[in-house]
């Protein structure tokens, strides 16, 4: 039978593509009191056998590597169990500093489906170079969605003062001029809370541009004195602008310290005043400051309706940039897991939130008019309702909770499928062999089922091929039932587990074209492997067997 693969050609004890990192020598084990050590290729040795005769138990037991978790203790002790029942143990062990990787069963999986899913990533760190302004993204999706709120609170908290307005009357009367001073109304206290709230904003923003360069000192050594310079300049700039703010803060503190004199000057007048008031005067006094009371009411309201603001919830300073690095013929997608950040996305947060039913007049009211009150809105938060004084913290503070959801989802794509196409866990399969082809790092590479979840053909025209470079950097050790894995791949050395007629586990090894009075390596994997037979009568009609050797084969096959 030939030979395709260039690193089985050997002369002496020389071979041209022998890797020169650790490998397992041989693979002992004791069966029924007996050591039965199996010798093996520093290439690709292949283990096939029956399911549940201990294939995927020698890879744990070589590794002592069962996962983490519950399932591993029972997995570990399910093995326990077996070894003990059929009077077997593996004596060699593979030191972790040896392994270039173990892919059991479930982990291959588990990479396929994370990759998929856009979770996977620290294995192939090194290849994102490039990722999505994730920060930049939620960052500005807040202050779109706290803007939002604002605008409904606009609105609601006009409604809900009119409603206050409408509830109080107040005839109007004319009295004659009272003899003694009147004191009516007093002077407010100018309002700081926007004025505060601009300064914290500011400082913040100056903060964060000093932990820029706290953090990133040696890339802007590197960038230049520019770019030291100019985040220098940014940090300049804002505390001038802070300087402002606070000199705009002192002034409403010294405002508001006047009016508070000038407020308890007036109630110890107003005091001595009422004293020697007549009943009457106090009638007169105490009208006058309802009608200034209303006057005062009626300019607020109309303050307030002025103030009203509408927002489209369609995002217009979210600028989304995804992260895209190319490397042969592969994409490293960094995006986020989101479909779009767009008005259809801040709906759905809003729903989240709201119930179905008022969901419609929250909308209308941050890009409209509505008729809600705070009581009405806060009743239609489907949990945890807050009071009708809170509901605009807790609707900010939930929406921003919404936002941090927002993650990176990484995906590895090419010039077919397209940035914005979904690749199959079948692809992923055949790229995660290609990207571990492709590594450099010395060891020994355990690999259990290679063939999950990829189709034959990618596996007879991409998987074999990345196995085939991989071989010639480590020894490699795969538990396989698919025959492509151990004929097609010209697999080194193929370990077949199987029982004898007491039902005694035996163990026969050997090159693919090896044969002896006991066995032949090729009856064994036409007869073990499931659609074995097919596979070995393709690769001697290939290499042009003769007729004679073919119906040898299928009698030895019984076909």
């Amino acid at each position: 039978m030939s030979i395709t693969e260039p690193s089985r050609i050997k002369v002496g004890d020389a071979s041209f593509f022998t890797p020169s990192g650790p490998r397992l020598n041989s693979l002992d084990l004791s069966i029924n009191g007996k050591l039965c050590c199996v010798p093996m290729s520093p290439g690709i040795n292949v283990i096939i056998g029956d399911n549940s005769i201990g294939k995927s138990m020698i890879l744990h037991e070589l590794t002592g590597d069962y996962g983490n978790g519950g399932d591993a203790k029972r997995l570990k002790e399910g093995y326990r169990a077996y070894c003990e029942r059929e009077n077997i143990s593996i004596e060699s062990k593979i030191e972790q500093s040896d392994l270039f990787s173990y892919d059991d069963q479930g982990s291959i999986r588990k990479t396929l489906e994370d990759l998929h899913a856009g979770t996977e990533g620290s294995r192939f760190e090194s290849y994102f170079q490039e990722h999505v302004n994730i920060k930049v993204v939620k960052d500005a999706l807040k202050r779109h969605l706290g803007m939002s709120v604002d605008a409904l609170a606009s609105k609601v908290f006009y409604n809900d003062f009119m409603l206050q307005l409408d509830g109080s009357t107040l005839p109007l009367k004319i009295h004659e001029t009272s003899g003694h001073m009147t004191i009516a109304g007093g002077l407010k206290l100018k309002p700081a809370r926007s004025v505060e709230q601009f300064n914290s904003d500011v400082e913040s923003a100056k903060n964060q541009v000093e932990a820029i360069k706290s953090k990133h000192i040696k890339l802007l050594k590197k960038l230049g004195p520019e770019a030291e310079k100019n985040i220098d300049a940014a940090v300049k700039a804002l505390n001038r602008v802070l300087i402002l703010g606070e000199g705009e803060m002192d002034s409403i503190r010294f405002e508001n310290i006047k009016r508070t004199t000038v407020q308890r000057q007036s109630a110890q007048l107003k005091d001595k005043l009422q004293k020697v008031k007549t009943d009457e005067e106090k009638s007169k006094d105490a009208y006058r400051e309802e009608l200034d009371r209303v006057a005062t009411s009626i300019a607020r309201a109309t303050i307030l309706k002025v103030d009203r603001e509408n927002n489209p919830l369609e995002p217009k300073d979210v600028e989304i940039k995804v992260g895209r690095t190319k490397i042969d013929d592969l994409e490293f997608i960094s995006e986020l897991n989101i479909e779009a950040v767009d008005r259809k996305y801040c709906i759905s947060l809003l729903g989240n939130i709201f119930n179905k039913g008022i969901l419609d007049l929250i909308v209308n009211g941050i890009e409209g008019d509505t008729s809600l009150t705070s009581e009405k809105v806060a009743s239609g938060f489907t949990v945890n309702k807050p009071s009708s004084t809170q509901w605009v913290a807790e609707l900010k503070s939930r929406l921003n909770e919404s936002v941090d959801l927002i993650a990176e989802r990484r995906k590895i794509t090419n010039s077919k499928i397209g940035i914005n196409g979904e690749p199959s866990a079948g692809l992923y399969g055949r790229i995660y062999f290609d990207l571990m082809a492709g590594k450099e790092e010395p060891g020994i590479y355990l690999v259990d089922q290679p063939e999950d979840q990829i189709s034959q053909t990618a596996i007879r025209v991409d998987v074999i091929r990345a196995f085939s470079r991989m071989r010639r950097r480590r020894q490699i050790i795969i538990v396989t039932h698919n025959p492509q894995f151990v004929v097609n791949l010209d697999a080194d050395n193929v370990i077949s587990l199987g029982r004898d007629s007491d039902e005694r586990i035996t163990v026969r090894s050997g090159a693919l074209e090896y044969e002896c009075e006991e066995y032949s390596i090729l009856d064994i994997v036409a007869n073990t492997v499931e659609g074995g037979a097919d596979v070995v009568r393709r690769r001697l009609k290939r290499y042009g067997a003769q007729d004679d050797s073919l119906r040898h084969q299928e009698r030895r096959n019984g076909a």
